[in-house]
C-alpha cells in the first residue's frame, strides 16, 4: 500500500477512536463528580463556640449538631439521635435513660451510685459531631467536641476547672437495631483543655 493510501487509512480509523475515547472520559469525569459531589443535608447549624463566649453563656446549646462532614454517613441520624438521648440523659440526671444509651457492659462499669455522684453537677452543651468512620460492620467510631461545666472537685483530676472544652472519640457498636456507646480504647484517650 502506497505511503498516502496508508495515512488516509489510519486517520479514518483514529478519527473514531479519539472521539470514542473522549466521550469515555467525559462520561467517567460525570460519574465520578456525581459519586464524590456532597449531598444537601438539612442538619441544625453547627454551633460555634470561641474563647470570647461570655462565660454564662457556656456550655452552650445542648442540641446535638453536625458537621457537614459527619452529615455525610448513611448513620447519621442514628449517631446523632443517640448522642441526643445520651446527653440529654446527663444534664437531666436520668441515670436509666443514660444506661439505655450504652453497652450492658459500660453500665455495669457505672452504677447508678456512681454515676449520680459523678454527674450531679453536670451540664453539657456545644456538642458537635466532627466525623463519622465505619470502624466495621458493627460499630462507628464517632468524633466529637462538646463543652461541660461542674464542680471543680468532678473535673479531672489534671484539671480542676468547672469549665471544659473536649474532644472525644466514641465507639458506637449496633446492639440489635440500635446504636450504643461502648467501651473501647478510643474511648480512653480524650482531650481537653479549660475554657
Amino acid at each position: 500500500m502506497p505511503p498516502a493510501q496508508q495515512t488516509s487509512s489510519t486517520v479514518r480509523w483514529m478519527i473514531p477512536l479519539v472521539v470514542l475515547v473522549a466521550a469515555a472520559s467525559a462520561g467517567a469525569g460525570l460519574l465520578t463528580r456525581e459519586i464524590y459531589q456532597r449531598p444537601l443535608v438539612d442538619t441544625p447549624p453547627l454551633a460555634e463556640v470561641s474563647s470570647t463566649t461570655p462565660r454564662a453563656a457556656l456550655p452552650g446549646d445542648r442540641t446535638v449538631k453536625l458537621t457537614a462532614d459527619a452529615a455525610e454517613h448513611p448513620e447519621h441520624e442514628a449517631v446523632r439521635g443517640l448522642l441526643q438521648s445520651h446527653f440529654d440523659a446527663i444534664n437531666d440526671r436520668r441515670y436509666d435513660a443514660w444506661a439505655a444509651t450504652v453497652t450492658a457492659l459500660r453500665a455495669q462499669g457505672m452504677p447508678r451510685s456512681q454515676w449520680e455522684s459523678d454527674y450531679a453537677s453536670t451540664q453539657d452543651g456545644s456538642i458537635v459531631v466532627q466525623r463519622i468512620e465505619s470502624a466495621s460492620t458493627t460499630s462507628l467510631r464517632v468524633l466529637l467536641n462538646f463543652v461541660s461545666t461542674q464542680d471543680t472537685a468532678k473535673a479531672p483530676d489534671d484539671l480542676r476547672s468547672d469549665c471544659i472544652r473536649w474532644r472525644v472519640v466514641y465507639l458506637l457498636v449496633w446492639d440489635g437495631n440500635k446504636l450504643k456507646l461502648s467501651n473501647g480504647p478510643e474511648n480512653r484517650s480524650p482531650q481537653y483543655e479549660s475554657c
